[in-house]
């Protein structure tokens, strides 16, 4: 069927909405993929930063202002 297209010469109707069912399948398909790995990839960039902003807003966190933790012994 392939090369019939690439020839030129006619295709029958029924074989041709079949193809072009399948690409829209396959085009929804490969689309779903992309955007969920990218969204995935976006996920995890997300969470690099917001860890480094925890970690860089702990070191400059003046410490001593920080009540203590009630319920432990301080001894």
């Amino acid at each position: 069927m392939l090369e019939c297209l690439v020839n030129g010469c006619v295709v029958p109707e029924g074989e041709l909405s079949r193809l072009i069912l399948w690409a829209i399948v396959a085009g929804v398909g490969v689309g779903v993929v992309c955007s969920t790995v990218l969204g995935k990839a976006l996920d995890l960039g997300l969470l690099i930063v917001e860890r480094r902003h925890r970690i860089e807003d702990a070191r400059n966190r003046d410490h001593s202002k920080v009540p203590p933790i009630r319920g432990r012994d301080a001894s």
